[in-house]
């Protein structure tokens, strides 16, 4: 297997292990968010509980979102910058396994074979 074969393959495998990750990021419940949705936005705007502010924290109305608008801080709680809305220490866990296969096809595929590569690959796609 030439060199051009080889970087195909390791992103191939890492493109695989990446979906993987992802599908396991997704399945994992919000810990640090209490999203407001607009139907219930919109009840509390018509319930008269949420108040417009005096002036309005945006710069302009392309560029204004409902928390620069209105004081929704009671009911909207946004993940702080740079830290995750997920339990990363559970994720960690769940994609060690992942994180493990990538790097043994790696190691196969450089030093290995091309016929036997394929196949684990496909194997890892499962």
């Amino acid at each position: 297997m030439n060199i051009s074969q080889q970087k195909h393959i390791i992103r191939r495998i890492k493109d695989i292990a990446d979906r993987k990750k992802n599908e396991i990021r997704k399945r994992l419940p919000n810990i640090n968010d209490k999203p407001l949705t607009v139907e219930k936005f919109v009840k509390l705007v018509r319930g008269g509980k949420v108040k417009p502010y005096e002036k309005s924290k945006g710069e302009s109305v392309s560029r204004v979102g409902i928390p620069d608008a209105f004081d929704v801080s009671e009911y909207h709680h946004p993940v702080p910058y740079g830290k995750a809305a997920y339990d990363v220490d559970e994720y960690n866990r769940l994609i060690a396994p992942i994180i493990l296969r990538e790097q043994e096809l790696i190691d196969e595929i450089v030093l290995g074979d091309a016929t036997e590569a394929l196949k684990m690959i496909r194997d890892f796609e499962k």
